[in-house]
């Protein structure tokens, strides 16, 4: 959306913020309600912001039926196959077009839920997201902040339970996004660690918010 002005030189570029959550408990979720706290900053910081969101725990998961849709001239697509490929371009759009990504990643038995990981297998596409050179993989998405929120009940980080942060890290590097920006509460099954842990992340949001 470009804001109108009489003078070329005044037109203003509005900023898109994508935000992704993920929790089975939906606005009841805790990384939901931190995800709350970073678009409320973002959007204390670009007033004029589009909001673009997407809840990941709806996504299908992956299967061999989409393979074969994108292997599949378009004309020659059947509608289910042109939907396949459609919510995949959205995705894939969605991230092209962001400036932000706030996104909720919750612990579920020490990674990401299922569904989280369908959106970076539909994320994922040679060619468009990435390729292959001579001199190795090339991210093709333009580097952005990435904020992510991931909630525990126990207490992970930096231990080889914890494989969200490598496994995100990793991918995001993979298509071309290096700014990536956790929060980590933890322990937050825990009645003795809970409070603290969540205030942690609510301080670690505004830190985040503030690089």
């Amino acid at each position: 959306m470009i804001n109108p002005s009489t003078h070329t030189e005044d037109f203003i570029m509005s900023k898109n913020i994508l935000r992704l959550d993920s929790s089975v408990f939906g606005e009841q979720g805790q990384s939901t309600r931190l995800n709350n706290l970073v678009v409320e900053g973002l959007q204390a910081r670009w007033p004029e912001a589009n909001l673009i969101q997407r809840n990941l725990s709806e996504l299908p998961h992956l299967e061999a039926s989409f393979f074969a849709a994108l292997g599949t001239d378009a004309a020659s697509r059947t509608a289910e196959q042109a939907h396949q490929v459609a919510l995949a371009d959205a995705i894939i759009q969605e991230v092209q077009q962001a400036d932000a990504i706030v996104l909720a990643a919750p612990m579920y038995n020490f990674s990401v839920p299922s569904q989280v990981k369908s959106w970076l297998d539909f994320l994922a596409r040679a060619g468009t997201t990435f390729r292959y050179t001579a001199q190795g993989v090339e991210g093709l998405v333009s580097n952005k902040p990435v904020f992510i929120q991931t909630t525990r009940g126990g207490v992970h980080q930096g231990s080889p339970r914890d494989t969200i942060e490598p496994l995100l890290t990793s991918f995001f590097a993979f298509i071309g996004i290096s700014d990536l920006r956790f929060t980590f509460a933890e322990g937050l099954n825990q009645p003795q660690l809970k409070d603290a842990g969540w205030q942690r992340a609510v301080e670690q949001v505004q830190q985040n918010l503030a690089l």
